[in-house]
């Protein structure tokens, strides 16, 4: 079956669903019927998504898969992002999130104790330099 078109052919305007069918019991439905944003990307970037999914979120991983570099696989999903309405991370929100996975890690694994972790993500929050 082929996939459904979002784009007009004639226009590429955008193209509302207006009814939907079930091949088992012929029930047909009519109405406008919205979709979710994922069902807006192509072939190329449902493909990426899916890859990027069964890696666990890797883009190191989608590197050696894909066989392209590092920064074309943040491009692609940074055009994915875009088309789906998703602003990126900055670099400075990533490194926050990558200061507290490390806090949380070293809590996890013994390496800070529960009063240290809890003041480093404190002062992370506010911003402050950690030491």
């Amino acid at each position: 079956m082929p996939k459904s078109f979002h784009k007009c052919p004639a226009c590429s305007s955008e193209l509302i669903e207006t009814s939907l069918y079930c091949q088992t019991c012929n029930t047909e439905i009519k109405g406008e019927f919205t979709r979710s944003k994922l069902a807006m990307l192509n072939e190329e970037q449902e493909e990426f998504v899916l890859k990027f999914l069964s890696t666990r979120g890797s883009l190191k991983e989608m590197e050696r898969i894909l066989g392209v570099s590092y920064p074309t696989v943040r491009a692609r999903l940074d055009e994915i992002l875009k088309s789906l309405d998703i602003m990126p991370l900055t670099s400075e929100d990533a490194e926050v999130l990558d200061r507290r996975r490390a806090i949380l890690d070293d809590l996890d694994s013994g390496r800070l104790s529960a009063e240290k972790a809890a003041d480093l993500l404190r002062k992370l929050k506010a911003g402050d330099k950690l030491e």
